[in-house]
């Protein structure tokens, strides 16, 4: 099925796409400039935070490993395959930990 537009519309619908990649592009910049985090950032610094915990201490968080694990499997991926992830990271923060303790110590 062929779809044509009118000469005009298309110049609307290109015009209001264009300024509204600029206006994303000038927010974008004026969030960086005032130093905001965006929701990756908050999300990212979360994910940090909550590795750590797990890391020092596992079983203070294995509810809400789960909730999240529970999450994953009802998305798009594979449950078993976001625990091996997940708990491959919690390992690389357990060594990280291990890594700047020794630091300190020695």
């Amino acid at each position: 099925m062929e779809v044509f537009y009118e000469v005009e519309d298309l110049k609307r619908y290109r015009t209001r796409k264009r300024k509204q990649r600029e206006y994303q592009a000038a927010y974008r910049e004026r969030l960086k400039d005032d130093g905001a985090p965006d929701r990756e950032d908050i999300a990212a610094a979360f994910l940090r935070g909550l590795l750590k915990l797990w890391a020092v201490a596992p079983d203070n968080a294995s509810d809400f490993k789960e909730r999240i694990l529970d999450d994953m499997g009802r998305g798009r991926f594979s449950r078993e395959q976001a625990s091996k992830v997940l708990d491959g990271m919690i390992e690389r923060e357990r060594e990280r930990i291990r890594r700047a303790k020794k630091r300190e110590e020695g």
